[in-house]
Order: structure tokens, then sequence, then C-alpha cells
């Protein structure tokens, strides 16, 4: 196990964070906005039976979400791993495989659904007055499906490539366009309920045409290799080790639309129409929380999961918190929000009638509650998916997805519809039980391995101290970093020549970065770690600026080439270098 030296601080990873945030919003956005903006429209252009119907079709948004996060989110995380490990070919054959699968899946799945809609139509509802509607907008919305997943499957990829920009440029004018058009249709052009799902398609349509250019670029890091389509039994290979990896998440959605099915029925069996319409609105705000929750979750993976390749654990721990923190106050300041005002959000989704208000204010102010166990369950999944925990996230995604509807059924015969709500919070508050029981068992079990809910297994960690530091590019500063390796070089008993050779080192690669031109205007930071090992002795470098341009890159390896052996890698943004010097 490596015995650390820390003096490095977490300004580069949360800056990191920070570029990510947003867009991996925009991203989830993506995911739920249409249905959240078609609600919101439809209640006050169509009334309360054609936001019903809206409700009622969610289940098959979920299974296109279910087909792209599978897809989209189990490549990225491997591909982020690879990049870590800095195993480039991996990441390049995932990325081919996604690109391929996703096209094969989607119109398979768009053949399916137009053969088969009137038996989806049935499945989706029981009441005879409602199935014209559900039909009218499920119709056109199947066309969209190839896109409906292409685009949010690649956006996925965008983020591990550090294209974060690009990524919230589609996403922002995606949902622009369903919304304005959501608008057009209805409005002047009346084309009812099926301009709702329209706009979403031509959304997506728009999107689509805005990731011609990442597809054709040449500047890309991640790279068709056709090679793999050749080989079927590489692609299926690659294509299994993405579906396990994004699975857990994929369940997660698989699993709410059968809770939405259930809690469909059980509403309905046991408060009515009106329960059902407040129902549709806990939904919408759920989905409108959602995207900040599974966004800000989303938006550590690919960090934690090229921390994890490389085996940073402390940055990982960093990630985590800063993740933590952020989820927790949002989570709080929605739960003050809908407890205070939920009339107020009834009447913005169109909801006026005061039967509808008697039963939709009581319904928002209990579901509520679970916001903040939602939270904690999320990043939960999202983090054990990412470090490999594939049974730990799994069972995630079951308990708190499919647990709320025995406890529901169960609590609608003893409270009547207060019940219901009431599910949503106790199935988060066993799935966080169940968590803890994990970690527990597993640390009795192991109390070397494992010291935290993180999980991460000290074992794997190679033998061998470890040095880290985080510096700017003042000359006090590298001086003070200086005189830090000195003493933990000395500490670890290498030879005075060695300790010279890794100062010399870390001086010439450190003075090349940050005499790169910065792309910010802010301050440049620097992580330096020093790994010694029976054979060498590894010194990396991370930094979070652009490329080098050739002639620089070039002239940083001809110095350095006398002393030690450089290799570059870039991840997420990050550009790392690795001095590797020989200890025999």
């Amino acid at each position: 196990m490596l015995e650390q030296t820390k003096t490095r601080s977490s300004v580069l990873l949360d800056n990191k964070y920070k570029e990510f945030f947003l867009p991996t919003i925009l991203m989830a956005m993506t995911l739920t906005m249409s249905i959240v903006v078609d609600s919101i429209i439809v209640g006050n252009m169509l009334g309360a039976n054609a936001l019903a119907a809206v409700n009622l079709v969610l289940p098959m948004v979920m299974v296109y979400n279910t087909v792209a996060i599978c897809l989209g989110l189990g490549s990225a995380t491997l591909i982020s791993i690879a990049k870590g490990r800095r195993d480039t070919n991996y990441a390049d054959a995932v990325f081919t495989t996604l690109l391929g699968s996703t096209l094969v899946i989607s119109f398979i799945m768009l053949a399916g659904q137009f053969v088969s809609l009137d038996n989806i139509v049935e499945l989706l509802t029981r009441e005879p007055s409602l199935r014209p509607l559900v039909k009218s907008y499920l119709h056109v919305l199947v066309w969209g499906t190839p896109l409906i997943i292409l685009v949010p499957s690649l956006a996925y990829c965008l983020r591990v490539d550090g294209q974060v920009k690009l990524a919230s440029t589609i996403l922002i004018i995606s949902n622009l366009v369903n919304l304005a058009l959501d608008l057009v249709y209805m409005g002047p052009l009346t084309m009812g309920i099926a301009g709702s799902s329209l706009a979403t398609v031509s959304g997506y349509i728009i999107g689509g045409l805005f990731l011609l250019p990442y597809i054709f670029s040449d500047k890309r890091s991640l790279h068709v290799k056709l090679e793999i389509l050749a080989a079927p039994s590489g692609f299926l290979t690659n294509l299994v080790a993405i579906a396990k990896t994004g699975f857990p998440a994929a369940m997660g959605s698989i699993l709410i639309t059968f809770k939405i099915l259930c809690i469909n029925h059980i509403v309905l069996a046991v408060a009515g129409k009106s329960a059902l319409v407040a129902f549709s609105v806990c939904l919408s705000c759920l989905s409108f929380v959602s995207m900040f929750i599974a966004g800000t979750a989303q938006a550590m993976t690919p960090i934690v999961g090229v921390l994890f390749g490389e085996k940073d654990y402390r940055g990982i721990r960093f990630v985590v918190r800063r993740t933590f923190t952020i989820l927790l106050l949002a989570s709080i300041a929605s739960i003050i929000l809908l407890e205070s005002i939920p009339g107020q959000i009834l009447e913005l989704f169109g909801i006026h009638h005061p039967a509808d208000l008697a039963e939709g204010i009581p319904a928002i102010r209990i579901f509520s509650l679970s916001l903040i166990g939602t939270s904690i369950t999320f990043l939960s999944m999202f983090y054990y998916l990412t470090i490999g925990r594939t049974k730990l996230s799994t069972a995630i995604s079951a308990v708190q997805g499919a647990g709320v509807v025995p406890i529901a059924l169960l609590l609608s015969g003893i409270m009547g519809a207060a019940g219901i709500w009431l599910a949503f919070s106790l199935a988060e508050v066993i799935t966080i039980l169940m968590i803890l029981l994990c970690y527990f068992f597993l640390w009795s079990k192991y109390p070397q391995r494992y010291n935290s809910l993180l999980l991460l297994d000290q074992q794997e960690l190679p033998e061998g101290s470890r040095f880290e530091t985080t510096c700017t590019g003042d000359a006090d500063t590298l001086t003070e970093v200086s005189s830090l390796i000195e003493a933990f070089t000395c500490k670890s008993g290498l030879p005075v020549e060695t300790t010279e050779e890794i100062k010399r080192g870390v001086y010439i690669a450190a003075a090349a970065i940050f005499n790169h031109p910065s792309t910010t205007g802010k301050e440049k930071h620097l992580d330096i770690s020093i790994s010694i090992f029976a054979s060498e002795i590894i010194v990396s470098l991370r930094d979070n600026e652009t490329k080098m341009s050739p002639p620089q890159s070039d002239e940083l390896d001809k110095k350095l080439s006398q002393i030690c052996k450089l290799q570059y890698s870039q991840a997420i943004g990050f550009n790392n270098h690795n001095l590797i010097f020989d200890r025999t």
C-alpha cells in the first residue's frame, strides 16, 4: 500500500467539476425537460385530460432514456477509466462500439414500436377516454426514436472528450427548439397533442445536426476504428462490457417506468382522476428537480472514472465531497420551495379546479420530503457504478425504484392517497439503510481494505510511497515545491543523484506548463505527485489548460529525454505528463 505525504489541494479538481457542472445539468435536462415543458404547455393549452395523457406516455420516454443511459453512460465510464490508465486503444474501441450499437438498436426499436403501436397504447392506459390522446402523442414520438437515443448517448462521450461547451450548446438548442415549437404547433398550427411530441422530435433533429461537426472532426481524442465493426466477436465483447457498466443506471430508468405504470394504476384505483392529475404534477416536479440531482451526480462520473483509473483515491474524495455538498443544499432548497407554494405550482401546470387543488397540495408537500433521500441514492448509484461496484449500484436501483410500489400498495389501504405520496420517502430511507448495511458488512469482514463508504480497496494501491502537492507558477512556490521533493526523496532513501534528477525534471516540466499561454485568464494550478516503487519512480504532473502545440511539446520531450522517459495523455481536458525515472 502507498504511504502518502500530502500537501495537495482540491483546487484543480474543483475547477474541473465546475467546468463539467453546467453542461452535465443541461445533458440531464435534455432527457427530462421536454416532458416537463410539454406538461406545462399542454396542461395550459389543452386541459387536464391532455396533461394526464402526456404523463401516461412518460414510461415510453423512460424506455428511450434507458437505452441512452445504458449505452452512453456505460461507454463514457469505460472510456474515462481507460483514459486514466492511458489505454487509448480501448477507449477508441468502446467509442466505435457505442456508435454502431446505438444506430442498430434504435432502428430496431423504431420498427417494433411502429408495428405494435396499438398494443403499446393499451398497455399505457386502461382509461378509454385517454387512449386517443395517448396514441396521437406517441405516434409522432416513435419516429424520433433514433435521435432521442443517439443525441444523449453521444453527449455522455462529449464530456469525457473534454467537449463540454459543445455538449452544452447541443442540449440548450434542443430544448429551446422544443419549447418554441410547442407553442407554434399547438397554437397557430392547431396540431393538438401531436404537436407537442413533434416539437420534441424537432428539437432532437436540430441537436443532431449540431453533433455532425464533432463526429467528422479530426481534433477528437476519441476515434472510430472500423476494424472493430468488422470483428463481430470483439464488437459484442465491448457491447457486453458497455451494457454491464451502464446497467445499474439503466435499470433505474426501467424501474422508474415500472414504478410510474404501477403508481398510475394505484392512484386511479384509490383516489380517481383528480389524484392522477396531482401525481402528474408531482412527477413533473420530480423530473425538474431530478435534472439537477442527476446532472450534479453525473458531473462527477467522468472525473471519478479517470481518477479511479489512475488510483487517485484522494482526488476521488475531493470530488465526491463537493458533489454531496451541492446535492444536499439543492435538495433542501427544493423542499422549502415545494412546501411553501404548492398551490402556485399546481396553477403553473394549469390546475385550477378545486377538487384537483385539494388533492394536489398535500400530494406535493408529502412527496417533496423524498428529495433528500433521492439525492443521496442517485449520488450513490452513479458513484458505485463508476468504480465498478455494479452489484451494489444495481441493488440501489432495484430497491429505490421498485421498493415504492409494495409500500404504496400497503400504505394506500391504510392512509389513502397520502400513503402513496409517503411511500416515496420510505423507499429512499430503506435504500440508504441498505447501503449502510453493505458498508458495515464489508468493513467488518475486511477492515484493512475498506475505511469509508467510498469502498475504495486500499489493497489495490501498489506498494511504495507517494508525495502529492499543488503549486502555482510563481518562483517562491516552485522553490518550496523543490524543497518538499528533496525532503520526501531523501526520507525515502533515494540517492542524491536521483533526487537531483527528479527536481530538475519537475522544474523543466512545470516551467514549460506554466509558460504555456493560458486560455482561461485565471491563475494556473498544477497537481504534482511522486510515486516511488521498487524498480521505477513516476512523477505525474496534471494541469487543466489546452494541449501544448507540437513545437512546445517537442522541445519539452527533447529537454527531458536525457534524464527520464516522458509519457503524455489527455483525459476530460486534463493534460497528464508522466516522468518515469529508472531506479535500478
